[in-house]
């Protein structure tokens, strides 16, 4: 291995690391996209996307997710909300549903939360599949999201930690390579980095999990294609 090669693989160690993470949560919450129960597809009807809705990225084994999400009243006078909580049970095909009756006030606001434990995963429980339906009340739309959570074979240590580690390794290690690298061939590194930031952060912040598996593809085959031409290079000179 030459010194430049040498130089480059913390940071393809951390890219590799901090993509497969994006990749994974994002194949998680398209799990939980595709799992939207028949019955909301109702044609013809306006429906928006329940914004508030929020699942732990990340947790272990011996964990238990804790799902929120708000129902508000917009309207001048009282109304009554009525949510339906969903969750995939052992296979995606079975359910477990609740129904949720709430008054509220003028303007009134509240965050409803649900704790599911990790043995209601599905696919050999390696995830935790969720959504939530609010229905109609004249004139509020209805409204629907989901999401997904990653169950790891991880005891004693909280999902958020896990996330943390993985990602502080998957940062640290691409900036060390950064610096590794010759000042002027960093322009490659420094895209790496800012995808992986612009990636990490659509995730965390907003649960741009689209933007996320894009970024991440999209890096993904750069590294590869960059692979191939220093690869072509090599055998060129010899």
């Amino acid at each position: 291995m030459n010194a430049s090669a040498r130089a480059r693989w913390p940071l393809l160690a951390g890219a590799i690391l901090g993509f497969t993470f994006l990749l994974g949560m994002a194949w998680v919450n398209f799990e939980a996209r595709m799992f939207y129960p028949a019955d909301m597809f109702t044609p013809g009807r306006k429906r928006s996307r329940l914004r508030s809705l929020r699942c732990p990225l990340v947790v272990a084994r011996d964990e238990t997710a804790v799902i929120r999400f708000t129902l508000s009243n917009p309207l001048p006078r009282p109304i009554r909300r009525i949510a339906r909580i969903t969750v995939a049970h052992k296979h995606v095909l079975l359910v477990d549903q609740e129904r949720i009756i709430i008054d509220l006030g003028p303007h009134e606001k509240q965050t409803i939360q649900r704790a599911i434990p990790p043995s209601q995963g599905v696919y050999g429980g390696w995830m935790l599949l969720v959504s939530v339906y609010v229905a109609r009340t004249p004139p509020l739309d209805p409204s629907l999201n989901d999401c997904g959570t990653l169950v790891l074979p991880i005891q004693g240590v909280p999902g958020w930690v896990i996330v943390l580690l993985w990602n502080g390794l998957a940062l640290g290690l691409m900036l060390w390579g950064w610096r590794r690298i010759d000042p002027d061939t960093r322009g490659f590194a420094t895209l790496l980095v800012g995808m992986y930031l612009v990636g990490l952060i659509a995730l965390v912040l907003f649960r741009g999990w689209v933007v996320a598996a894009s970024v991440a593809a999209l890096a993904l085959f750069a590294m590869l294609l960059q692979g191939l031409q220093r690869l072509e290079g090599g055998n060129s000179i010899t």
